[in-house]
């Protein structure tokens, strides 16, 4: 069986995201792997020319990648402070291509996504990432759905 080095954990910081949780750190310590948790952050560029002078814009994002940042770090702390391997990132723009960006600079060899298999509103519009993952990432790819898995 291979053995995973560095995980990377993509988080929407919901409510569902520590859904995950014990599955990434069973994972990373049968592996005494390094845990990733990345926040991406969407941006606005596509609006900036038409309705928000690019000073407002700057801030916008400012803050934005400062409080996703302290959001993450309390993520972190809540879930992994005792394991000593964790690292935590904020990225803005496309989620997909920032967390392709990572695995890459990373070299990460799984990225764990967590996925609840509903066929909402949300997925027809944006798309399953999960899926863009697994055909896009030179990483091993683990989607978990943890409403359908239950480890007695």
């Amino acid at each position: 069986m291979q053995k995973f080095k560095k995980i990377l954990v993509p988080v929407s910081l919901s409510d569902d995201s520590p859904e995950i949780v014990p599955y990434v750190r069973n994972i990373a310590e049968m592996n005494d792997a390094e845990i990733h948790l990345l926040f991406v952050a969407r941006t606005f560029d596509s609006i900036t020319s038409f309705y928000i002078p690019e000073r407002s814009m700057k801030q916008f994002k400012d803050e934005s990648v400062q409080r996703a940042q302290k959001k993450l770090d309390e993520f972190a702390k809540a879930f992994f402070k005792d394991y000593p391997l964790c690292k935590t990132k904020v990225a803005l723009g496309d989620t997909v291509e920032q967390i392709l960006k990572c695995i890459k600079s990373e070299e990460i060899d799984l990225v764990v996504v967590g996925g609840r298999g509903k066929k909402d509103l949300n997925r027809l519009v944006f798309g399953s990432l999960a899926k863009e993952l697994i055909d896009m990432s030179s990483a091993t790819v683990l989607s978990v759905n943890a409403e359908r898995i239950s480890i007695n």
